[in-house]
């Protein structure tokens, strides 16, 4: 296989069906969970961020008491932060093992959104020095509403088959890969679905089509990360725009 041209570049649609973009680092830090010392400091270095909230993680205990009853203690520790600009768009989460940037729609564009993604991580390699980064994603979620499940033919280049010669439609669908990219430290998940319609609900049916570019080996060199992160958005939008139909991107256009 050839190199793929990392630095290719896509259209951009006046319409994107982006509701999420996300970028998370994988990357434990030297911190044990107990240790809350950073936190302050993590969100002096983030002032877009001016909202904040405590995570916890949670954990259920049982014992056997002698008269044969149970007995069950949940456990919550405070682990992480969790915050928000004031618009609510932007979203940060992090803990010891990771931090996480969330971008809501509307889409910001990919510049913007690398850079605070790399503000982030850069507050996160202060505050909690992690020794090597063990995965590094990029992630879009669209979701494109529906009248019947016959116009998913109209988005997907390949669409999912209903099983006409019995007479039975298809009313939702989930379909998953994984593909590696040859000789580079690359891999994208995909989901394309359409969750099965609750009818108690009022509301169009919706394709989401989820795909999850990431690294698929750890990386040391903890400054690495502009380099990796346009490998993804490459992997990212080439999946993207080879799962569209044309018609579908006349659309997003508009």
């Amino acid at each position: 296989m050839k190199q793929p041209p990392f630095d290719e570049s896509f259209p951009n649609l006046a319409s994107s069906p982006i509701v999420e973009s996300v970028v998370q680092w994988t990357a434990r830090s030297s911190f044990g969970p107990q240790d809350l010392t950073w936190q302050s400091r993590f969100k002096e270095l983030l002032p877009d961020f001016p909202v904040s909230f405590p995570t916890h993680s949670q954990s259920i205990e049982t014992m056997i008491v002698e008269d044969g009853s149970t007995q069950q203690t949940v456990n919550r520790p405070w682990i992480g932060l969790r915050l928000e600009s004031e618009d609510k768009k932007w979203i940060v989460q992090t803990d010891y093992q990771g931090v996480v940037l969330s971008r809501l729609r509307p889409y910001c564009g990919w510049d913007e959104f690398v850079s605070q993604g790399l503000k982030v991580w850069r507050a996160y390699c202060e505050c909690l020095e992690p020794s090597e980064i063990q995965r590094l994603s990029v992630r879009s979620i669209n979701v494109i509403e529906i009248k019947s499940f016959a116009d998913v033919r109209g988005y997907l280049r390949h669409p999912p088959e209903c099983l006409d010669d019995v007479d039975l439609p298809a009313s939702g669908f989930m379909y998953q890969s994984l593909h590696r990219i040859p000789n580079y430290p690359y891999q994208v998940n995909v989901v394309r679905t359409i969750p099965p319609k609750n009818h108690d609900k009022i509301g169009m049916p919706a394709l989401i089509i989820d795909i999850d570019s990431m690294t698929s080996e750890s990386h040391h060199e903890l400054d690495s990360s502009p380099s990796h992160l346009l490998a993804l958005k490459w992997l990212k939008d080439k999946t993207f725009f080879n799962l569209i139909t044309p018609e579908a991107l006349d659309e997003f256009n508009k």
